[in-house]
């Protein structure tokens, strides 16, 4: 890359990772953007994904058409590197924690014999509705669901909550058993 040159890193990394390469792109006479996306595969083809970045300002405008390109929500978050890092570590913290919810809470009314689908329909429109139990709980009730995501990658994303939460010394319980309910199904083979 030509000296100047913007390196844009839009997947999801540990905030310590992601300094440490702003530093060696900026140590190296380049521009750096932390700028992490949310909205899946479907986000991407669609162009509509939400992107939470951090760069010096005027390197921010630079890469903003690129960015609005494929973002239908784009947002300076900071300046420093890793500060986009850090907020998608927290979307990915409740991300994840709503996906084990729903699955709760269906397993739960499941025992109880109610209809999910009549479940689905009133929690959607309720208190309880979240855009993870709008867009997953569907799919769990579906035999054959379409796979736009993984469970692995919330093993990855849910690891990254857990070490940014040791780091900052922030107690994070919930994303702790949500990691292991994931962790549980990737190791019986559904990752």
């Amino acid at each position: 890359l030509p000296q100047q040159a913007v390196v844009c890193l839009m997947a999801t990394c540990p905030v310590g990772a992601v300094e440490a390469l702003a530093a060696r792109v900026a140590g190296s006479g380049r521009h750096f953007v932390d700028a992490p996306v949310s909205g899946g595969v479907a986000g991407a083809k669609a162009a509509s994904l939400t992107i939470m970045a951090a760069a010096e300002e005027a390197i921010f405008q630079a890469v903003r058409p690129m960015l609005d390109a494929i973002g239908q929500r784009v947002f300076h978050v900071g300046e420093r590197p890793g500060q986009g890092a850090v907020v998608k570590t927290v979307n990915q913290l409740l991300c994840g924690v709503h996906i084990a919810v729903v699955a709760e809470a269906f397993a739960l009314a499941a025992k109880a014999d109610i209809d999910l689908n009549k479940l689905l329909e009133i929690m959607s429109g309720s208190a309880a509705a979240s855009w993870m139990l709008n867009d997953r709980g569907p799919r769990m009730l579906e035999a054959m669901p379409e796979v736009t995501s993984a469970i692995d990658i919330f093993v990855k994303d849910l690891g990254i909550v857990l070490e940014s939460g040791r780091e900052a010394k922030a107690a994070l319980p919930l994303a702790a058993v949500a990691h292991q309910l994931f962790l549980a199904a990737s190791g019986r083979g559904e990752g």
